[in-house]
């Protein structure tokens, strides 16, 4: 799900990304903020696991299944009563980001 703000017809991002299955765009009519943003995301979601990432973030292959076998491994669904499909969250984790190494390829030093 990728959230978007900004007044006027939906944007071009929003309309390729929609075209990726499982991948829904919410366009917030006017400033929301982050975490309303979120929480609008969070609201709409129909996963039983959510991961939020800014417009600055970058990931590396494979960065998503470590952290979805520590939800498994810890119990976290099953504890809470949660399976598929469920909106209510019961836990959060905080992934520790790699280092940004420089230079990164195709970008000069500065960037």
């Amino acid at each position: 799900m990728v959230s978007r703000e900004g007044e006027g017809s939906e944007t071009e991002d929003c309309q390729l990304l929609s075209q990726i299955p499982k991948v829904r765009c919410l366009r917030n009519g006017r400033r929301e903020g982050l975490i309303r943003s979120r929480v609008r995301g969070a609201s709409t979601a129909s996963a039983s696991i959510l991961t939020f990432l800014d417009s600055h973030c970058e990931v590396n292959a494979d960065w998503l299944q470590p952290m979805i076998q520590r939800v498994k491994e810890l119990g976290i669904l099953e504890r809470a009563g949660l399976g598929d499909n469920s909106p209510a969250p019961r836990a959060a984790l905080q992934p520790v980001p790699d280092p940004i190494r420089l230079p990164r390829e195709g970008l000069p030093e500065s960037a």
